[in-house]
């Protein structure tokens, strides 16, 4: 994925993600019946392995105004959920794996 949402490595999935979600994994899980990039469909084939796309970071979410019959100070709103979710990419979680990684290393050779 070559494009970054409000450039950073993220990306949005429309799926229903709640509040609590963060750390859920996105995979993408290849079906053995998609046809191939010459339009070839193999039934049967040689099943392919999920690829891990990324990891939920938040939910979008709208403000939407709650009419009362008798409303004291201003209008009330609530959150609601748009089923919208930012994904970290997995590229970005291998990038600070790497890094981590890397201090790490650095600290058990100086200490």
């Amino acid at each position: 994925m070559n494009v970054d949402y409000e450039n950073t490595p993220t990306f949005l999935i429309d799926a229903s993600v709640f509040p609590g979600s963060s750390g859920s994994p996105v995979f993408l899980v290849p079906r053995p019946s998609a046809p191939d990039k010459y339009g070839n469909i193999t039934i049967g084939g040689p099943a392919k392995p999920p690829m891990l796309l990324g990891i939920v970071a938040a939910v979008h979410q709208r403000q939407v105004p709650v009419m009362l019959a008798s409303a004291a100070s201003g209008i009330p709103v609530v959150s609601d959920l748009i089923d919208l979710g930012i994904v970290y990419k997995a590229s970005a979680i291998h990038d600070l794996a790497r890094q981590l990684m890397a201090e790490e290393t650095r600290s058990a050779r100086s200490a």
